[in-house]
């Protein structure tokens, strides 16, 4: 990717398909913070300094990360801080999967009016008109898909539980992804698209000394 006139590389990690994939702190050991626990709820703080300045990736930065968990609702919320003295680019994404008793008969609502093309080597090569508002079946469907959000809110429904998946920012994408394990979904809120780095949809920057916090927030109900 080039920025700023500059040209880096990000190191192979998906040898196969020849990309560097999940970032910067996929395999990053995170320090505790801060951990509490009441009746009510429990909560831990973690934290990753990057002090490096890696080829491809020529910056220092704090990653916090926050879990509050309750009786039937999770909160993430996480920030990064620019330590450089220079400015960089940046996504955020999270990835978590969900299980489903019938993967089947279970659904994602969302509202979108644009997915993600890809080539053979899932690189986004552009956006593509779609009018999609409500509900998404995934029945035998293999997923490997990235939408356009114009809402903030994911519902998704299985036959004994469904939960809403908010997120505090506005401009956001969706993936989902369907491994190859039964009745098993990623469903994936990000701020960014795959290679955004070069086609820049999504794309934030940091200047230094700044920071930027996100928090997606999990509703379980019965």
């Amino acid at each position: 990717y080039t920025f700023e006139g500059k040209q880096y590389f990000l190191d192979i990690n998906q040898k196969d398909e020849n990309n560097a994939l999940h970032g910067l702190v996929y395999n990053k050991i995170f320090e505790l913070i801060d951990q509490k626990n009441t009746s009510e709820e429990a909560e831990v703080t973690l934290r990753y300094q990057e002090h490096m300045r890696t080829k491809g990736f020529p910056y220092t930065y704090t990653n916090d990360i926050k879990y509050t968990l309750t009786k039937d609702n999770l909160n993430f919320s996480v920030s990064v801080k620019n330590t450089d003295t220079k400015t960089f680019p940046f996504t955020m994404g999270w990835h978590p999967y969900f299980a489903s008793d019938d993967l089947f008969n279970s659904s994602v609502n969302f509202n979108s009016f644009k997915a993600v093309a890809f080539n053979k080597k899932n690189i986004t090569i552009g956006l593509k008109d779609m009018s999609f508002n409500g509900e998404f079946k995934i029945e035998n469907k293999t997923l490997d898909d990235c939408f356009v959000l114009s809402s903030n809110e994911i519902l998704f429904e299985t036959p004994k539980y469904s939960f809403v998946l908010t997120s505090s920012e506005k401009d956001s994408f969706l993936q989902l992804y369907t491994p190859p394990h039964p009745n098993t979904i990623a469903i994936e809120p990000t701020t960014g698209i795959s290679d955004s780095f070069n086609n820049g949809i999504g794309l934030k920057t940091l200047k230094p000394n700044e920071s930027y916090h996100i928090t997606w927030n999990l509703k379980i109900h019965d």
